[in-house]
Order: C-alpha cells, then structure tokens, then sequence
C-alpha cells in the first residue's frame, strides 16, 4: 500500500550498477504515460518517468522513451508508491535489484485541502478498486467529456478518471488523510462530468463517529463546467473517500478539484448582494442584484433596473461579470474570482472604460440585509 505522494523521492540500494541513479529525483510539473516525471537531482537531463506502453517507470534521459538505464515494472501512479522489483542496466542486459528501493525523500502533507497543483497532498488511490484517478492538466484526451482545465484557471492539475479504457460500471476511489475535527466543518469540493455517457460520482465519509457512510452522489452530465458541493461535517476526525464510476461509454470522464475543509457549518450565499464604491466608471451598475436562477454551476443575480443587467459567472473566463446577456462576456465589470456566490467574491473588480480595463479596488460586494 502506499502512504502518501510527496514532491521528491529518492532511490537507493546499488553499489556496483548504475550507482549515479542512485539519487533523489523532484517532480518536474511534466507528465509521462499520465503520470508524473521526476528529474535527477544529480545528473542533468536524468529522469524518472512512466512508460505507458510498456507498463514501467524507466531512468533514463529521453522522457517517453525506451532508452533506460534501470526499469521497475510497476503501474502506480506516483514514483513513491513503486513496490516492484528494479532492474539495472549492466552494459550487456537488465540485471534484476531486488536491493533496489524507493521512498519519499521528504514529508507528504496531511491535510484534506487540496487544488492538486503540487502533488496529491497526501491522497492514495485504493488499488483493489477497478482503475486509479489519474493526476492531469489541460483537456483530457478523450473529445465531448472532461475539463479543459483546472477549476481556478487552465495551468493548474486536478484528478480526473480516464473512461476509454474502462467498463460500464468500473469503479476508481481516491482516499483522503485521515485529519482530526473538533466540531462541525464545511467539506467544499469542484466537480467536473460533462458527457452524455458520464457515470456516477460519489462520496463517502469516516467521521471517527459512524463509520464511512455515503454522504452525497450526482449522476449523469451536470455540464461543461464546474459545480462545487459543500457538506456539513461533524465528528472528532474526518477521511473523504471521492468515488468515480465509469457510464455507459467513453464519454464518461469524472474530474475533481480544490477540496478545501473549514470549521463551522457550510456558508450559503445571500438572496441579494449590492455591488457599491465606483463614483466615476459604471455607476449604473453600482446597484443590488437579486438572484434569479443559475449559470455555469453558479447563480445569477439580476438588478432592479429596466433593462436588468445581471451578474453571472462565465466558465471560460474563470470569473464573475456584470453585462446585459447571462453566459455573454459582454461584460462592464468582472472580478477573476471563482467563488460559488457573490458574496464571496475577494478579487479586486475590473472596470471597463471603453477602451481599457482598470482595476478599481474600491469596488466592494456584500449581502443586502
């Protein structure tokens, strides 16, 4: 089993072969065959990388090729997870190192927040389920299902499940730390299933108290964009386990994002905000706006003018607009800001001018009592 992903791992063990590879390798934010890639620490233009066709991680200097000077035929997802048994290259053949071994060179994280960017933060896969969530950036591979980026922007990772190779009815489970909770938490998580085959994505949770109960399951294609769920927990410690079951076909990918565990109960979004603070640009639109349904997994909330203008959350930009149109970037103000509600819009706000944007950090958004 493993115990935690961590940012650097170090192999050790050889003394006669390929003794320069015995060293600590740092993931270099690169992918291989879906995995990881870990750069040598002490030789330049070294890696540690996944060869998805041949089922092992290699070292070696071309990333995605065969031209490996040691190999481990193991298909875990990140490098300290490996159990299998390395070979080394002897000049002539592949020379099994049962004395070979790999650990992480430094301590994981134990925290259940979580936006995927550096690591896994400590969560494993659960290797007696079907397949494994798959650690990824950018659009996945498959057309019509998945994100084309992370929650917060398009650099950034999350964890996905990769239908194509899959069943009907396959299950991948990501486990969580284990982190203690004195009282009543918010669990907040970003989901992504888009496709008209998608499956099922549930949740299940181990509140120290109960044991793991389902607490919460969609199915089916929410849209191409990205919800949030947010649950109320209690308990004296809290471990999460994120379950994806592959539908019907192959557009069926499941993504999840920014996780994120904070104390008290979850907060909801008020039914009016007032946007206030501009003297000189867009004055009109310094006005209360009502919620009045939603858009792209978020609400969106319409002024008390005539014509209404309406503040809604636009997918491809990452962040809130005000304009004449929902789901139009036709926008007079916006705020990069993700936040499911209003009201919880930290971002300084951008006005237009006509010509050019300015950032008015006098801008403020708060609930109408």
């Amino acid at each position: 089993t493993c115990d935690k992903d961590c940012v650097t791992v170090e192999i050790s063990g050889s003394q006669t072969l390929q003794v320069d590879s015995m060293t600590t390798y740092t993931a270099t934010g690169q992918l291989s065959g879906g995995r990881p890639v870990y750069g040598s620490n002490a030789i330049a233009g070294d890696f540690l990388h996944y060869l998805a066709a041949n089922g092992v991680w290699c070292i070696g200097p071309v990333i995605g090729s065969y031209s490996c000077r040691g190999v481990v035929a193991d298909s875990h997802m990140f490098a300290d997870e490996i159990t299998g048994t390395f070979e080394l290259f002897d000049g002539t053949a592949m020379v099994a190192s049962p004395e070979v071994n790999i650990q992480c060179a430094g301590n994981g994280n134990t925290t259940i927040d979580c936006n995927f960017d550096d690591g896994i933060c400590g969560y494993v896969m659960d290797h007696d389920a079907d397949f494994t969530w798959d650690w990824y950036r950018g659009s996945t591979p498959t057309a019509n299902t998945g994100p084309t980026g992370d929650h917060a922007g398009f650099t950034g990772f999350y964890m996905y499940t990769e239908s194509s190779p899959r069943q009907p009815g396959d299950e991948a489970r990501m486990v969580s730390p284990r982190v203690d909770i004195t009282g009543p938490s918010c669990l907040r998580y970003n989901y992504h299933m888009f496709g008209s085959e998608t499956g099922s994505l549930n949740v299940y949770t181990d509140n120290g108290r109960d044991g793991w109960r389902q607490v919460w399951t969609r199915t089916g294609d929410q849209g191409n964009f990205w919800n949030e769920a947010r649950l109320d927990v209690d308990g004296t410690s809290l471990q999460v386990v994120f379950e994806g079951v592959r539908g019907t076909g192959e557009m069926s990918d499941i993504a999840v994002d920014s996780i994120l565990l904070t104390d008290g109960p979850c907060p909801t979004g008020c039914s009016t905000v007032r946007l206030s603070g501009s003297t000189t640009l867009m004055t009109s639109l310094m006005t209360t706006y009502t919620m009045a349904g939603f858009s792209n997994g978020h609400p969106t909330y319409a002024s008390t003018s005539n014509p209404p203008f309406f503040l809604h959350y636009l997918e491809g930009n990452r962040g809130w607009c005000v304009g004449p149109t929902v789901g139009v970037p036709s926008c007079g103000i916006t705020a990069e800001d993700t936040s499911l509600y209003a009201n919880e819009i930290t971002a300084t706000f951008r006005i237009t001018t006509g010509g050019n944007w300015v950032l008015v950090p006098e801008v403020q958004i708060a609930c109408e009592v």
